[in-house]
């Protein structure tokens, strides 16, 4: 993979006239969208490049991106069946991500830890939160004693 982009910006002065260089965000976005579409670039290899290149400036506007955004930004409503897929692709993965570092986490916290050689009833009483009043369920004696 490449380091720096191999149509650097000198590259785009040379080809535009400064006249022809948009200056508002929605005409940039518009460039930028029919040279995808000239070039019949899936948006799907486009953002994998995005999202998986070293390249600074790239990488510098992709981890932009990633940040906290509003969420009026994407307007999931507009494709109610794409949701399954934002879940199932992007949701899903992160939270069992998520899910399995913090149940690492736990396991191996010492805090958490039991040694065997010195645990007693009375020491898994204390390490389960049971005290006298535990000792009895509702309308009966519970097996702990």
């Amino acid at each position: 993979m490449l380091e720096e982009l191999q149509y650097a910006p000198d590259f785009w002065g040379n080809i535009l006239d400064p006249g022809m260089v948009p200056t508002d965000t929605e005409a940039k976005i518009h460039l930028v969208l029919s040279l995808v579409t000239f070039l019949a670039l899936p948006l799907h290899e486009l953002f994998i490049y995005i999202f998986s290149c070293d390249i600074k400036s790239v990488k510098a506007r992709a981890t932009r991106f990633l940040t906290y955004q509003p969420p009026a930004t994407f307007r999931h409503e507009r494709w109610p069946h794409s949701i399954q897929n934002l879940h199932d692709m992007v949701v899903q993965p992160c939270a069992e991500e998520i899910a399995l570092k913090e149940s690492d986490n736990i396991i191996n916290d010492s805090s958490f830890k039991i040694k065997l050689h010195t645990l007693t009833i009375a020491r898994m009483r204390e390490l389960l939160g049971l005290d006298k009043k535990a000792q009895y369920s509702l309308g009966g004696r519970s097996s702990w004693r």
